[in-house]
């Protein structure tokens, strides 16, 4: 970690696509939460989700040579990877999406109630993105999750920005449909 916040984002990619391990090690280290956390919430299973996350950055560092810097934040780039394997992960399993992931209550929580409430209400969100159809997950999850603006995932997607507005707007009203439907 010394690493990144001797270099910047920009000098680890460059590093790193000259061969540098040790330069994508620290790309490793400034974005595995972030892909593991995003793996984990599509597909539920905590350690598929560590598996998934270590395939999709042995397809970065394949692939890394052909990043081009001015075109994508990395984010979106690895997640756009991330995104792939976990298409290919529910190709192979051919089941429904587990939807069991425990989520701690925030430090300072009120009672257990409270606590359960959250949670209940986590799990009606996370089955209604797991009922979207694949590119609508992928931009709700990389805009609302990931906090990237419609412009980045647009890019990352090969898309323009105005469809990206669609697909989050088509993948937010079918939400609400699904959650009001639970009701």
């Amino acid at each position: 970690m010394a690493v990144a916040t001797r270099q910047s984002e920009k000098e680890l990619i460059e590093a790193a696509q000259q061969g540098d391990a040790g330069a994508f090690g620290s790309i490793y280290d400034l974005f595995a939460d972030r892909v593991y956390r995003h793996i984990l919430y599509r597909i539920g299973s905590p350690s598929d989700a560590e598996d998934l996350m270590q395939q999709t950055f042995m397809k970065a560092w394949q692939a890394i040579g052909r990043y081009r810097i001015s075109e994508v934040p990395l984010i979106a780039w690895l997640l756009t990877i991330a995104h792939n394997s976990v298409v290919s992960y529910f190709r192979g399993k051919r089941d429904s999406v587990p939807l069991n992931i425990e989520m701690s209550p925030p430090d300072g929580a009120g009672e257990p109630y409270d606590a359960l409430e959250r949670r209940y209400d986590q799990a009606i969100v996370r089955r209604a993105v797991a009922a979207l159809p694949a590119e609508q997950q992928m931009v709700v999850s990389m805009h609302f999750l990931e906090e990237l603006d419609y412009t980045d995932i647009a890019r990352a997607l090969g898309k323009t920005e105005n469809n990206i507005r669609v697909i989050a707007h088509r993948g937010l009203k079918r939400m609400r449909a699904a959650m009001e439907g639970r009701a």
